[in-house]
């Protein structure tokens, strides 16, 4: 007689984790970053980075792509005179939107940017400063001449990059660590005595470079100029000072952007100038404003995107913030178990079964092997032997070995007994005797 071990049921809960739960949001959203999603398989989780300034990400393991969603910041608006003249609107920053390959257990920097900030000193002298810039990288706005005021600071790119905003690298080529850049929206110029700022150009997109748009002239007679953000280059210069009508007694220049940061705007350089606006930060800053007198000052222009192929590039609605937003999907498991029992023995041999487990996520639960004698080939009797592994991750799991029990012993049949022999052949030795008569 022989036994075989018998099918191996995975019949106790297994936990699959195919991500770090909710529980453990520091471990891929950095300090501030904030997690959503269950994590359960098929279901989708995000990190939303929403104050400026930078945090980390570190990429889960187990999936191949992640998706990213970055919006620029907006440029400040510039300041009006006091005497009829209105300041320049800051400009939207880019929303940006791609899919980035995975490499599991990177640490990736999110760096949000800040909008730029409008001139709001009061007068200690002759001169009254421009806005600040926002944070990573915009270009801060030209200072004005009291009374007029100084111009808007740009709004600062929101990015996603390999290494921390302090190890600079900046270079808009290849080697540039950022992978996903967002520009930042020029800053408004202020306004001259009467004519009104130039406003500050949207950061934008189109291409692998999105170019940022040029800021808008101050007004001079009623005409209006300005330059395009550079793209691709060492940035572009913001709008002018005055439009190809004026004949400005003064003029005073916005500088050039650079790689991730706007130009500052332009300084008015002479009693009773405006300044103009900064440049909006991005992957190529844009350029500042220029300031001219008597005038209005010209915005600064918008901050260029990038992004790799077939990244959408957007201007950002007025609705939307500076921000990054990191989703992934957790992947579907197919969770495989494989088992192999030992050959057949005889009775008084011991068996024993191998049980492979994989395709899961740090499984827990258990493993329970029953094995069924040799009569009950639909396993559907009181099994023979039962016995449960506790589970600890992808792998094989042995059962205990076990001798099955001995087979019943058979009673041999019992005899007849004489007389009841003797019975049984009466019968025919009578018949035979009638015959003979």
């Amino acid at each position: 007689m022989h036994w075989r071990g018998a099918g191996v049921g995975l019949i106790a809960s297994v936990a699959l984790l195919a991500a770090p739960s909710a529980a453990s949001a520091a471990v891929p959203c950095g300090t501030g970053g904030v997690l959503a999603g269950s994590g359960a398989p098929g279901t989708t989780m995000s990190c939303t980075y929403a104050t400026a300034g930078e945090d980390t990400f570190t990429v889960p393991t187990g999936i191949p792509s992640f998706d990213v969603v970055a919006i620029g910041a907006s440029g400040g608006d510039g300041t009006a005179s006091g005497s009829g003249g209105t300041g320049g609107a800051g400009a939207l920053g880019a929303l940006v939107s791609a899919t980035l390959a995975a490499t599991p257990g990177q640490l990736l920097y999110a760096e949000v940017g800040a909008d730029g900030s409008p001139s709001t000193a009061v007068c200690a002298g002759p001169a009254r400063p421009g806005g600040a810039g926002g944070a990573n990288g915009g270009g801060s706005g030209g200072e004005g001449r009291c009374p007029l005021y100084g111009g808007a600071g740009g709004g600062g790119a929101s990015d996603l990059r390999t290494t921390p905003r302090a190890a600079g690298g900046l270079t808009a080529a290849p080697g540039d660590p950022r992978l996903l850049v967002a520009g930042g929206g020029g800053g408004g110029g202020s306004a001259g005595l009467a004519p009104n700022g130039g406003d500050g150009g949207a950061a934008g997109g189109a291409a692998i470079s999105g170019a940022g748009n040029g800021g808008e002239a101050g007004e001079c007679t009623g005409v209006e100029s300005g330059f395009a953000g550079g793209e691709g280059t060492v940035g572009g210069g913001g709008g002018a000072g005055g439009g190809p009508l004026c004949s400005p007694p003064s003029t005073s220049f916005g500088v050039s952007g650079l790689p991730g940061v706007g130009g500052a705007g332009g300084n008015g350089n002479s009693a009773s100038s405006a300044g103009g606006g900064g440049g909006g930060g991005g992957y190529n800053g844009g350029g500042g404003g220029g300031a001219l007198v008597p005038n209005g000052a010209g915005g600064g222009g918008g901050g260029s995107s990038f992004g790799p192929g077939g990244t959408d590039f957007a201007t950002a609605s007025p609705a939307d913030v500076a921000s990054i937003v990191v989703s992934w999907a957790i992947p579907k498991l197919t969770l495989v178990l494989a088992t192999k029992a030992s050959p057949g023995v005889v009775l008084g041999g011991a068996i024993h079964d191998t049980a492979t487990l994989s395709g899961g996520s740090a499984p827990t639960g258990s493993i329970s092997f029953v094995a069924y004698g040799p009569d009950d080939t639909k396993c559907g009797r009181t099994p023979a032997f039962t016995a449960t592994t506790a589970v600890a991750g992808n792998g094989s799991y042995d059962s205990p070995a076990t001798k099955p029990p001995p087979a019943p012993v058979a009673k041999p049949a019992s005899p007849c007994s004489s007389r009841q022999c003797r019975r049984r052949r009466t019968p025919s030795r009578r018949r035979r005797s009638r015959r003979r008569r």
